[in-house]
């Protein structure tokens, strides 16, 4: 027979244990009460695990209320209704494979403690604002017992939604998603609300990432919302696939429009490691995730078919015709990279005056006789008219921090590329100006790997638009078969001056270039 009561304000004592005694011999979640004063009910014209909560249900901080099943596993539980039932002293113990389902529109109220010795536990994931119901909110002193901490958690029990916590001081909020528990430990004043998302953090919240950041980690993100500043430190997933060493790893927010970067120090990259100190969350963070940390690399160069008065590339590939008839693809010509730039013609965007597209290579000594051969990590930047080198964005690029001497290589499309010298301690914001010199280009014995202009600026040297790193015989058919093609407003390799037209300016580099035998040296090909 199934058991239904009703909770009723005071109650005498030994007829609440008799209830609890009578409900205990059932198969079904029950409740103790003692000391508890409200409305709520289970299995009335309900599940009989239910226990539905649509009136004031207020409990005592001495008061219990032990939701368990009589077998030790199997049923779920399901605190549902409409109003925030308060518990004092919460306890689930239903099994460690059963799950606790709170489907109240409120959420619940935690006095004191709460003890989930149950599997997951989920809440509705629909509110972010902080301390909203539709969330485990635990008011005060209340504590979490056991405390699930990153150390010894396992991915069993955790609370899959939404948890909150009133003034907390080192509040460990057990929060998980799907099978993955992932808690994040908070300090502050004011209300936290909290929840962990193994989603793709990039599918909710997109900006500009800040200067030191290369990356957000895909692995999920905490929704995070407060009324005050709070330190915190996280559970990491495991992130070995995103980055190369615990070092480069750091905490990132979201504040509404952009990415920061919060910092943080990782000694290990092992699954549920932390930041070995709390870093400080401002107010206004609504996503906290984990974020590559990287080396922002300050370039300039200039390419001699572009140059114009000064020291200055002219931009007009960019502002082609006033800039109706922009010729800079909206896209990396050099491949491996779909995002679409609507603003790469326009002067005024992100990226400023671009004179063009180029890439953009990090080399590491791999030990082989040509030990800078290949590349760790390559970009596809803009180069503007002032010889820096940016994002599509006007970011100063951010490549990936190395603990070995590394090189840069610098590609252009049609001028011989270059190769810097070593540079050190890859680890923090780094500068390199190869126009400041011509020893700033790596020389293996061979031509020079420059070219001083009237002006007193080293460039690169153009005319290579077979792209072999060397000026020959091979670019001559190339720049030959446009030029007898008459090409005008295009964006093609044999525009070396990069006017837009393929014309016998065009043609000198190539044949100086040729009659020179100039080819890229320092690059161990």
């Amino acid at each position: 027979m199934k058991q239904n009561f009703k909770h009723i304000i005071l109650l005498p004592l030994f007829l609440c244990f008799l209830c609890f005694e009578r409900a205990a011999a059932q198969t079904y979640v029950n409740v103790a009460n003692t000391g508890n004063a409200g409305t709520a009910s289970w299995g009335v014209g309900i599940a009989p695990n239910q226990f539905d909560v649509t009136g004031p249900y207020t409990a005592t901080g001495t008061a219990v209320d032990h939701f368990y099943n009589a077998t030790g596993s199997g049923t779920p539980i399901e605190i549902s209704g409409n109003t925030a039932p308060s518990f004092g002293n919460l306890v689930f113990s239903n099994g460690a494979t059963s799950t606790a389902n709170i489907t109240n529109t409120a959420g619940i109220i935690v006095n004191t403690s709460a003890a989930f010795n149950n599997g997951i536990t989920s809440t509705i994931r629909t509110n972010r604002a902080a301390g909203v119901p539709a969330a485990i909110q635990f008011l005060g002193s209340a504590v979490y017992t056991p405390t699930l901490t990153p150390a010894t958690g396992t991915d069993v029990t955790f609370v899959d939604g939404y948890v909150s916590k009133v003034n907390p001081s080192s509040f460990v909020f057990p929060v998980g998603n799907v099978t993955d528990l992932r808690p994040i430990t908070a300090t502050g004043t004011g209300t936290f609300t909290t929840s962990w998302n193994s989603s793709n953090v990039a599918s909710f919240y997109t900006g500009a990432l800040p200067s030191g950041v290369k990356s957000i980690s895909t692995n999920g993100f905490w929704e995070w919302a407060t009324s005050a500043p709070s330190t915190v430190t996280v559970s990491i997933p495991n992130e070995a696939a995103f980055v190369n060493a615990a070092s480069n790893l750091t905490i990132v927010g979201y504040n509404g429009t952009a990415w920061t970067n919060l910092g943080g120090t990782f000694t290990t990259l092992t699954e549920n490691s932390t930041n070995t100190t709390a870093v400080n969350v401002p107010a206004n963070i609504t996503a906290i995730a984990m974020g590559q940390a990287g080396v922002p690399l300050s370039l300039k160069v200039f390419l001699e078919g572009d140059m114009g008065a000064g020291a200055t590339m002219r931009n007009d590939l960019q502002n082609y015709f006033g800039g109706n008839l922009g010729l800079l693809p909206s896209i990396s010509p050099y491949g491996g990279v779909t995002n679409t730039y609507t603003l790469i013609n326009n002067p005024l965007g992100p990226a400023g005056a671009v004179a063009d597209w180029i890439t953009v290579e990090v080399r590491v000594a791999t030990g082989t006789a040509n030990p800078y051969s290949s590349s760790v990590e390559t970009q596809y930047l803009l180069l503007k008219t002032d010889g820096t080198i940016v994002t599509p964005t006007g970011a100063v690029p951010v490549f990936s921090a190395q603990s070995a001497t590394v090189r840069v290589v610098i590609k252009p499309r049609n001028h011989l590329a270059i190769m810097s010298n070593d540079i050190t301690n890859f680890n923090s914001a780094k500068t390199y100006d190869f126009s400041s010199g011509l020893a700033q280009a790596l020389n293996d014995g061979g031509d020079p790997a420059q070219m001083k202009l009237n002006n007193g600026v080293w460039t690169m040297i153009g005319g290579d638009v077979f792209n072999d790193m060397t000026l020959d015989a091979s670019d001559g058919p190339i720049f030959n078969a446009a030029f007898s093609g008459g090409i005008f407003d295009q964006y093609v390799v044999s525009d070396i001056n990069m006017d837009g037209a393929v014309d016998g300016s065009d043609g000198s580099f190539v044949t100086i270039g040729f009659n020179a035998g100039y080819f890229s040296t320092g690059l161990n090909y």
